[in-house]
């Protein structure tokens, strides 16, 4: 029993998506600890990877509305990295990274951006 205790205790640390119906009774659900921590990582597992794919689809679909609205959504930000700002515009350490030709691209797509990122950059100090 104590195995099982300290195995819940690791698993859920560990698994944090598995199905938490899992963890009441396990010792008497489960032959082995092993059995336990098997079911547990394919439910986190299994969980993950539908969480993954909604939110894949979430995103795909919202990039559609958003394209058939105001055109592609396609900003060339450094790093690969998200902007961090909420305004799908780079941010000032992002812009900081950009190239001339990148910058220029970006001005051309959204005229006064750079002026605004730096004018908020001012602002929050």
């Amino acid at each position: 029993m104590r195995e099982f205790l300290r195995a819940e205790v690791e698993l859920k640390e560990q698994y944090g998506s598995a199905d938490p119906g899992l963890f009441s009774d396990s010792d008497t659900r489960f032959d082995s600890v092993e059995a336990f921590r098997a079911a547990v990582e394919d439910s986190h597992r299994s969980i993950e990877e539908r969480v993954k794919s909604r939110e894949e689809q979430l995103e795909a679909d919202i990039r559609a509305r958003y394209a058939e609205r105001y055109g592609p959504l396609e900003i060339d930000i450094p790093g690969g990295e998200p902007p961090a700002n909420g305004t799908g515009l780079p941010t000032l350490a992002q812009l900081h990274e950009m190239s001339m030709a990148q910058m220029d691209a970006l001005e051309e797509k959204h005229p006064g951006a750079i002026d605004r990122i730096i004018a908020t950059a001012n602002v929050r100090g």
